[in-house]
């Protein structure tokens, strides 16, 4: 068993002192990781939680949203995966705005039919933006 042989004690003192440099080494990743984190951070308030256009995919002209842009509220065809924080901050970045209320809605995707083969689209996700009175978005203007 001359493979688990012990080591000599000047070796283990040796391997002691260089456990306590393996542990500032922690040290110094746990920083590094605070200061990705803070890249992080300045990122975010930059560019908004995840980027404008991968959360807004496009804004919904419809008859029923020219209806209500009369209450000041806006369509979006958003990510399916975004909640109501990540739509507040990309219309933020976006526009410019500051939306008063955020309500989303998941579509469920319709049915379609070739003759005998049936297929379905899919599903997506809307939301209704409302801003308040005096704020406007600019791309409604004209349509």
């Amino acid at each position: 068993m001359s493979i688990f042989s012990k080591k000599p004690k000047k070796e283990e003192k040796q391997s002691a002192a260089a456990g306590v440099v393996e542990v500032d080494k922690k040290k110094e990743e746990k920083v590094g990781v605070i200061a990705n984190r803070e890249q992080k951070d300045k990122h975010e308030k930059k560019y908004g939680h995840l980027m404008a256009h991968q959360i807004l995919i496009r804004p919904l002209v419809t008859e029923k949203g020219a209806l209500i842009g009369a209450e000041n509220k806006y369509l979006f065809e958003v990510s399916p995966r975004t909640n109501k924080s990540e739509v507040r901050k990309a219309i933020e970045h976006a526009y410019n705005v500051k939306p008063l209320k955020i309500n989303i809605v998941n579509v469920k995707g319709k049915t379609s039919r070739s003759g005998r083969s049936v297929g379905h689209l899919k599903n997506w996700k809307k939301a209704v933006v409302t801003l308040k009175m005096g704020d406007k978005i600019s791309i409604y203007e004209g349509v």
